[in-house]
């Protein structure tokens, strides 16, 4: 995280455009093109870190947001095979559009 909150910065300003997933996936790819010596020290800060938050709030534990009614997000049990049944074979190649049966959401 630590390196990702310095490097986010970077590429935003070479690529202005760039969405946060685009974004994202460079991030991951340069964090993996690093040596293990070059991102030796931002795990050791991260693990500093940790620690100190740890010894400051003993008592912390770390609670589950609640969803509101409107901004839920649905599970795959939770999806209809109505739902999900227009999405097969909507990618027009006789391809199915999505990578498995819908009966396999349905538990």
């Amino acid at each position: 995280m630590l390196w990702a909150m310095l490097e986010r910065k970077k590429i935003f300003e070479k690529f202005p455009t760039y969405n946060n997933a685009e974004i994202c996936k460079m991030l991951g790819d340069n964090w993996h093109s690093l040596t293990e010596a070059q991102r030796k020290p931002f795990i050791l800060e991260a693990r500093r870190q940790r620690i100190q938050h740890m010894s400051d709030y003993p008592d912390y534990k770390r609670k589950q947001k609640k969803l509101e009614e409107n901004n839920q997000c649905f599970l795959p049990h939770q999806v209809s095979v109505a739902t999900i049944m227009p999405m097969v074979g909507s990618a027009g190649d006789g391809q199915r559009a999505v990578p498995f049966a819908p009966h396999e959401w349905i538990s």
